[in-house]
């Protein structure tokens, strides 16, 4: 049984195992994700007045600064720190960090850029922690401030983008662990949730709130200053109709460049209605190559001008890509000799509407199945799979789930990994088993019947296509399965013949890995009395043979 092709075992297992950054591309470079890194944006014009309030309010380890969408908070996040010079942990939030093994995950990847040659040792939110999700968000806070440069800073933008009030908790936790001299900002829509209450009374929150980014007349008088050509239409106009929204004075100054007078049809229209309105003018002026970059680039979350190159072949993507930025048309540049582009949130939400209308079904799918290959290469797997799974590319999208499974796990991902495979076709998850055999593993800590039954399906779908690597460990899955819910122990006698049979050969297993997964999946077989007294004889004895030459400290404690 066990003679069978350990082929996909090794790849999975090694990716895991090997110490290969997560995030590093085909071309063996780090590439930190989209999410951590810091937005730059040309022209940006200084806000003393709020420089002013953020400086004075130091003291305090929180600040909070809250405001509808195009306020400029990002901006003056980004200006304010660049002026500073402090060391930056900038952390884009969404979805998926409302799962705080992703968050933390994440959290640590950027702690690591921040300092490559210091060790920082951060623990992943593995399941055994989950009791105490508290404790471990102290300790890890802990040591992530710890590994900071002093007087580090760390951003969360964009913080209403996560549902739920994981983060909030969290929050609470974390700004008890900032020492002196460094601090959390947070940029969200929405005000400090209740369960921050608390810490205005302790004078550690410091807020700065959408009154305060209203634009003043001064600082309206200087981005017009700053932004080329003539206009006739006066600065007062513009910020009275725009009601000292940023974007909004922003548009509408870009208008009033071209046509020399404000649209009166904009009077008294606000957020995202005003945005919507010139972003059409704007799309609607630029030229066609214009519009076929923005109309394929958008479909990819965060974009290199070499990948905006390889979506729009016919055009030169680099040469407007960096006009675009220039210009200050709602895109954000990352830092870096090959940064990253980011559409402004409204602007992208319009231009995604603009990309369903002008690309067919099938030219929509094959740009994400493009963009998707791109990312992958360049170390954005999780950016990959969910452009694999929008264009329904389910072969692509099964493949590269699988790669990156071992890894999501030891990062405590557990609920990543569940999430996309139960966003691929039953029919696929239950033909292809290595897909049933993660699925099973992703929900193993949490609902062991549950996850019984996707890796019997796996090892019966392993046996058909006799891969004994697969049967392997879809038995020792299983056996995990009844030790978590230690309630009739009677079934495991079937599983326990097969891992009996495993063990007798010793020498015989060709890897190690598998047979200490095996292993320690059997170490429980002695609580069936004596029906499986000799399998655990041989149990303890190779595992001490294995302890013997294994220095893996992880490896170590599995046994």
């Amino acid at each position: 049984m066990i003679a069978a092709n350990f082929s996909i075992l090794d790849m999975t297992t090694r990716l895991a195992t090997s110490g290969r950054h997560p995030n590093r591309g085909s071309a063996g470079r780090i590439r930190l994700p989209a999410k951590l890194s810091r937005p730059r944006q040309a022209g940006v014009v200084d806000r003393p007045r709020l420089f002013a309030l953020i400086d004075a309010q130091r003291e305090r380890p929180l600040l909070w600064i809250s405001g509808p969408p195009g306020a400029g908070k990002t901006t003056l996040v980004t200006s304010y720190l660049e002026r500073k010079g402090n060391a930056t942990l900038w952390y884009r939030v969404d979805g998926g960090d409302s799962d705080a093994a992703t968050f933390f995950s994440f959290l640590a990847q950027g702690a690591r850029a921040l300092g490559p040659d210091r060790k920082i040792d951060l623990l992943s939110l593995t399941p055994e922690y989950l009791l105490d999700l508290a404790g471990f968000a102290r300790r890890f806070f802990r040591s992530l401030f710890g590994s900071l440069p002093a007087s580090a800073t760390v951003v969360l933008d964009g913080y209403e983008a996560a549902p739920g009030g994981t983060l909030d908790s969290l929050l609470a936790t974390a700004v008890d662990e900032v020492p002196p001299g460094s601090r959390l900002i947070i940029a969200s829509r929405s005000v400090p949730p209740p369960a921050l209450v608390h810490l205005t009374i302790k004078g550690a929150l410091a807020i700065i709130s959408a009154e305060d980014l209203q634009l003043v007349l001064d600082e309206a008088r200087t981005i017009a200053a700053n932004t080329p050509g003539a206009m006739t239409a006066p600065v007062e106009s513009l910020l009275a109709q725009c009601d000292g929204w940023m974007a909004g004075f922003v548009v509408m100054l870009a208008d009033a460049r071209r046509s020399a007078a404000a649209d009166p049809r904009a009077v008294g229209a606000l957020h995202e209605s005003l945005f919507a309105y010139f972003a059409t003018e704007m799309f609607r002026h630029a030229d066609d190559a214009t519009r076929e970059l923005l109309v394929r680039t958008v479909l990819m979350p965060a974009f290199s001008e070499t990948q905006a190159q390889a979506l729009c072949p016919r055009i030169d993507a680099v040469s407007i890509i960096r006009r675009l930025y220039d210009q200050h048309y709602f895109i954000n540049r990352g830092p870096g000799p090959d940064p990253l582009y980011r559409y402004h949130a409204l602007f992208r939400g319009f231009l995604r509407q603009q990309s369903a209308s002008l690309l067919s079904p099938g030219q929509r799918q094959e740009l994400l199945v493009q963009g998707a290959a791109l990312l992958a290469a360049d170390g954005r797997e999780e950016d990959a799979v969910a452009l694999y799974i929008d264009a329904s590319s389910w072969d692509d999208a099964g493949r590269l789930i699988c790669g990156i499974a071992p890894s999501r796990l030891a990062q405590g991902r557990n609920a990543w990994l569940d999430k996309n495979i139960s966003a691929l076709p039953q029919t696929m998850v239950e033909r292809v088993p290595w897909l049933g055999y993660w699925l099973g593993m992703a929900r193993l800590p949490f609902a062991p019947p549950i996850a019984r039954a996707e890796l019997e399906r796996a090892y019966r779908r392993f046996e058909a296509l006799d891969d004994s690597a697969g049967c392997l460990l879809c038995c020792a899955g299983v056996l995990d399965t009844y030790w978590l819910e230690w309630v009739d122990m009677r079934p495991i006698d079937r599983w326990g013949a097969i891992a009996a049979s495993v063990v007798a050969k010793g020498d015989a297993f060709p890897d190690d890995d598998l047979r200490i997964r095996i292993l320690s999946a059997s170490a429980g077989l002695g609580f069936r009395a004596q029906a499986h007294a000799g399998v655990v004889r041989m149990v303890i004895d190779q595992a001490f043979d294995l302890l013997k030459r294994i220095e893996d400290p992880a490896k170590r404690v599995v046994l």
